[in-house]
């Protein structure tokens, strides 16, 4: 079929962009200017559109095939009896093997096969839920909702005097006293030779999460040691991420070699907003969590700025340890006048 035969046949079909792109190309081999010209200009004036509906008012008009030389030839009778009978040659035209939009069943369902091959799942296999969704005992567990052990990051941070290192002892603790092993790098506040570690320990962790943390103060080779660690426990939690210099290609490395670890990092963030080590930290993690300063620690708070899946409206207040139950404003006191 011709490139004009194939364009008057558009009429009132529905076909894509790429289809017309092909038509195109068909048109240019076969010179056919008004074809490439017209649906160029089609493609042209509609950019951003996939799908066309075509209605042709005006179609092109074929030219007709060349008149054969009807003109006998003069057999020589005596020579042609001597030479060898030609046989027509037949040619087998094979349609090309369509791909793309378009594509016959056949060729979906070989494509989606090659796919698989390469480590693709199809979506209808996906299981109704993903595995090993937990959530941590408590309100620091009803602050954070749902956690999945696959490439989990949860990142925390803010200025100064905003309470992280507290914040991140109470998701230690939590880890505790499920019964999970807890590696914790106090690089900030110095480890067990700190007072400070051990104020924290003492205000945010309950016996029964204490048995299960085990603290570090400083790591000679914060990566190598890092990936040392994961052969041991599933739970990490390091403070801070700065102070162990560690950069954001770094963050993503451990957590795609360690899916099944999870991450718990404090960052420290620069009084314009800026976290150090750049904002590239922050395009990773599976949640964020804010620490809002106060020169009183009893008013730092907790948000969230990122939780895949969860609920972002949640507060939680660092030093009381639970969940801020917002006050309705529409709400009617009752007192009784005696």
């Amino acid at each position: 079929m011709s490139a004009i035969k194939e364009f008057n046949d558009l009429n009132g079909k529905e076909v894509s962009r790429v289809y017309l792109t092909g038509l195109i190309s068909r048109g240019r081999k076969e010179k056919n200017t008004e074809v490439v010209s017209r649906l160029s200009g089609l493609l042209k004036n509609n950019p951003g559109i996939d799908r066309f509906v075509i209605k042709i008012t005006n179609q092109i008009k074929e030219n007709p095939p060349a008149e054969k030389n009807t003109k006998p030839k003069l057999v020589n009778h005596k020579s042609a009896s001597k030479q060898p009978i030609a046989k027509p040659s037949r040619r087998i035209l094979r349609k090309p093997k369509r791909t793309g939009l378009n594509s016959p069943e056949g060729v979906q369902n070989s494509n989606l096969s090659a796919l698989e091959k390469m480590g693709f799942v199809m979506a209808d296999k996906a299981p109704e839920k993903a595995e090993g969704i937990f959530q941590l005992p408590g309100d620091i567990g009803k602050f954070i909702q749902e956690i999945q052990p696959h490439k989990a990051l949860i990142l925390i941070k803010g200025t100064k005097h905003t309470s992280k290192s507290q914040l991140a002892m109470q998701i230690a603790n939590a880890f505790g006293e499920m019964g999970e092993p807890v590696a914790y790098i106090d690089y900030e506040q110095g480890g067990m030779d700190s007072k400070d570690t051990i104020a924290s320990l003492n205000r945010n962790s309950t016996p029964a999460g204490r048995k299960n943390i085990a603290v570090i103060g400083f790591l000679e080779n914060p990566m190598v040691d890092l990936k040392k660690f994961c052969g041991h426990c599933k739970v990490i939690v390091a403070d801070s991420v700065t102070d162990l210099g560690i950069t954001a290609d770094q963050l993503n490395e451990l957590r795609v070699n360690y899916p099944k670890v999870i991450w718990v990092f404090i960052s420290q963030v620069r009084e314009n907003g800026q976290m150090y080590g750049g904002n590239k930290m922050a395009h990773n993690p599976t949640a964020i969590i804010q620490c809002h300063p106060s020169p009183n620690p009893e008013d730092r708070y907790a948000t969230l700025e990122k939780n895949r899946g969860n609920d972002l409206s949640l507060k939680y207040s660092i030093f009381h340890k639970a969940l801020i139950v917002p006050i309705d404003p529409n709400r009617k006191l009752t007192f009784n006048v005696q």
